[in-house]
Formats: structure tokens, C-alpha cells, sequence
């Protein structure tokens, strides 16, 4: 019959108990609980295993055997801490995977002067499924955002005509077909965030240069009842 994980757990706890007072049964313990968890293939218990023969073998004054198996324990250790790096970054790649595909199908109106800037954000907004009005000042951010329903603005603050702050002003304060979808401040002022005018207008300061990981992370957190087939 398998043996189980508990079983094991328990001929090392018995083992850890005899440590002081019987350590040649402390060593029987463990290599049972050795063979056990191999059986099991459970890397784990194995490295438990193995640093509890090497306490009961250096207590008994076998420092060979006691190096021995300390440094087995610690390449098993070191392959779990591998496979936990691997399994993190799949996690963390499925959900990249997840939130991406949920962006596709949205509409973002972008409000950015600077052309270049505005190149590279619709570019990455395109691999991400995402389609993109681009304007090139406040004022027309604030006339297009009347015309036509969005998911979201990503609103630079620094503009000519009509700066990101007066613009989202407008586009909150009047009615408007956008009134109450999520605004993102793109700005390389650091200190934008401090000023309470500004707190209401953007659910979040993005700031420049662009960090794509923070950008996918911000847009992702946009719920999807605010899409429209408008």
C-alpha cells in the first residue's frame, strides 16, 4: 500500500522526538520516512527527510554522513524553489493571457500632442485588441468625447488649446456620453497626484515614460459593463 504524507509527517515528528534521547532510532525513523517520501515523489518530504538524518548524524559525531545528506536536502530544496519560479511565471503568464484578451474589443479615445508618444500608445493598444480615436489637444478630446461612447480616455495633462485637467473637467462636470467611464492622467509630473482639484477627474496617474505593465494593469481593472455597442 502508498504510503501517505501524513504517515510520513508523523515518522518525522516521531524522529525529531528521539533525536535526544535515542539517536540511532531517530536515524531508523528518518530513513523510513526517507524511503517513504521518495515513494511518494514528494521533494518536500524528501529534503525533511534528508535534513533530519543529517541532524541526527551530526549529533552522533558523523560529519560525513551529515554533510552528505544536508547537501542532498539542499538540491532538492533548490529544485522545489525552481519549479515554484516556473509555476509563478506560467501564473503570471496565463493572467497577462487573461487580462489581454479581455481588453480586446474595447475603445479608447487618446488625448496626446505629442506624436510620437501617441504612435507607440496606439501601436501597443493594437496588439492588444484595443481601437483607438486619437486627438491632439483638450478641446478635441472634450468635442469627440460628445460624439462617440468609449470604455476609457487616456487623457495627456499637458496640452496646447486645452490642458488634460480642464478637458476632463468638462467631460465630468456637463453631460456627456462619457461622463462616468474611467479617465487616466498621462503626465511625467510626479507631483500631478498631490493636488486634491485633480483627485476626482482621473482614476489613476500614469506616468511617462509609459510602463507597458502598468498601463495593461490599469486598463485591465476597467470593468467591462462600461463597453457599448454604440
Amino acid at each position: 500500500m502508498k504510503p501517505t504524507k501524513e504517515q510520513v509527517l508523523a515518522l518525522l515528528n516521531e524522529a525529531y522526538s528521539e533525536h535526544q534521547s535515542d539517536l540511532s532510532h531517530s536515524i531508523e525513523l528518518a530513513a523510513k520516512a526517507l524511503s517513504r517520501s521518495k515513494q511518494l515523489k514528494d521533494k518536500a518530504l524528501i529534503a525533511q527527510s534528508l535534513n533530519q538524518l543529517s541532524l541526527s548524524y551530526l549529533a552522533m559525531g558523523d560529519f560525513e554522513q551529515a554533510t552528505a545528506h544536508s547537501q542532498e536536502a539542499a538540491s532538492y530544496c533548490q529544485e522545489l524553489e525552481e519549479e515554484k519560479k516556473m509555476a509563478d511565471a506560467k501564473r503570471d503568464a496565463d493572467t497577462k493571457a487573461q487580462d489581454l484578451s479581455q481588453l480586446a474589443g474595447k475603445k479608447v479615445l487618446l488625448a496626446e500632442d505629442n506624436q510620437l508618444n501617441a504612435a507607440m500608445i496606439i501601436e501597443l493598444l493594437k496588439q492588444w485588441g484595443i481601437t483607438t480615436d486619437h486627438v491632439l489637444d483638450g478641446k478635441l478630446a472634450y468635442h469627440q468625447s460628445r460624439l462617440k461612447k468609449y470604455d476609457f480616455i487616456l487623457m495627456d495633462i499637458h496640452m496646447p488649446e486645452m490642458n488634460g485637467v480642464e478637458a476632463a473637467k468638462l467631460i465630468r462636470s456637463k453631460y456627456n456620453l462619457n461622463m462616468d467611464i474611467p479617465i487616466f492622467a498621462l503626465t511625467a509630473d510626479i507631483m500631478v497626484n498631490n493636488d486634491s482639484d485633480y483627485l476626482p477627474l482621473f482614476n489613476e496617474f500614469l506616468y511617462k515614460p509609459l510602463e507597458i505593465e502598468k498601463l495593461n494593469a490599469a486598463l485591465s481593472r476597467v470593468p467591462s459593463k462600461n463597453s457599448d455597442p454604440s
